[in-house]
C-alpha cells in the first residue's frame, strides 16, 4: 500500500490537468462551431457590395471570406482590393506612355535587320516564350507587363497579344527604368504582374555552376525565364548555352529553377 498511494497520486496528478485541458479544447471547439455557423447567415453590407461591384471584385469571394474568415477580414481583404484599383488607375496610363516612348526610341526591329547573335538569342528563348498556360488575369486593373530582349519581343507580343487586355512590353533594361520610376511604399499592393525573358551574352562562369571552360572561341549565353504575380509568388529558371566559333548555339547546362 505504501507504494500505491505515491503513484496512484502520480497519476492523479497528471491525469486532471490533461482532462481539463481536453474539455478546453472541446470548448473552444464548439464556439469556432458556433463562430462558423453565424458566419454563414451573414449578408454583405450594403456600403461593401457597392465597393465590390465599384473595383470589380468577385462577390462570391468576398462573402466567402466573410462566412469563413469573418467581416473584418472581407473588409479588410476588399481594402487591399481597392487600393490595387486605385493605383492602376493612377499608374497604368502613365506606364502606356513610358512604354509608347520607348518604343519611338527603340523601334521593333524588322527581321531582316537581326543579327547572328539576335538570331540565336531568338531561337533559344522561342520555345520559351510560346504561351504553355496564362496566369489568370483576375480583374482588368490587374496589369501583365512582359519583358524581353528587343530582338525577341515581336514573338513576344505575336505570341500574347491576344491572351489579355491592356499588355504593356518592355525590354528587361525598360522594366528596370520602370521600376525606378515607379515610386510607392514596398508593402503597396500589385496592380501587375509579370512575364520575363532575357539573353545575357559573356556571362562570367560560376565556380558552383562546375562547367569546364568553354573552346576557344565560343561565347556564354544565360537564358532566364519566368513569372510573377507578388513579392511571394514566382518563379525562374535558367539555362546556360553557348555560342560557338561558327555563330551556333550549343546547350550546356540547366541551371535550375528558384521559386519565391
Amino acid at each position: 500500500m505504501m507504494l500505491v498511494a505515491p503513484i496512484a497520486m502520480r497519476l492523479g496528478a497528471t491525469i486532471l490537468p490533461q482532462m481539463k485541458f481536453h474539455r478546453q479544447d472541446f470548448l473552444d471547439a464548439l464556439n469556432q462551431r458556433d463562430a462558423r455557423a453565424a458566419r454563414r447567415n451573414l449578408e454583405l453590407p450594403a456600403d461593401m457590395l457597392l465597393e465590390t461591384e465599384r473595383v470589380g471584385e468577385d462577390r462570391t469571394q468576398i462573402e466567402n471570406w466573410m462566412r469563413e474568415e469573418g467581416l473584418e477580414f472581407a473588409r479588410a481583404m476588399l481594402e487591399h482590393t481597392a487600393q490595387e484599383v486605385a493605383l492602376s488607375q493612377t499608374w497604368f496610363p502613365i506606364l502606356q506612355q513610358f512604354a509608347h516612348e520607348k518604343r519611338l526610341a527603340s523601334p521593333l526591329p524588322e527581321h531582316a535587320s537581326l543579327s547572328s547573335i539576335d538570331h540565336v538569342i531568338h531561337r533559344v528563348l522561342g520555345p520559351k516564350i510560346k504561351s504553355k498556360g496564362s496566369l489568370p488575369q483576375i480583374r482588368e486593373s490587374r496589369i501583365p507587363i512582359f519583358s524581353a530582349p528587343l530582338p525577341a519581343l515581336p514573338f513576344v507580343m505575336a505570341e500574347w497579344s491576344s491572351t489579355y487586355a491592356n499588355s504593356i512590353f518592355l525590354t528587361p533594361n525598360e522594366l528596370e527604368e520602370w521600376r525606378a520610376l515607379y515610386r510607392v511604399d514596398e508593402d503597396a499592393p500589385w496592380w501587375n504582374f509579370y512575364y520575363s525573358w532575357d539573353a545575357e551574352l559573356d556571362v562570367v562562369l560560376e565556380e558552383e555552376w562546375n562547367i569546364s571552360p568553354l573552346s576557344p572561341g565560343a561565347r556564354t549565353l544565360l537564358i532566364t525565364w519566368g513569372s510573377c504575380v507578388g513579392p511571394l509568388a514566382g518563379s525562374w529558371s535558367q539555362e546556360l548555352w553557348g555560342i560557338d566559333a561558327s555563330g551556333a548555339e550549343v546547350f550546356i547546362e540547366d541551371l535550375g529553377c528558384s521559386v519565391a
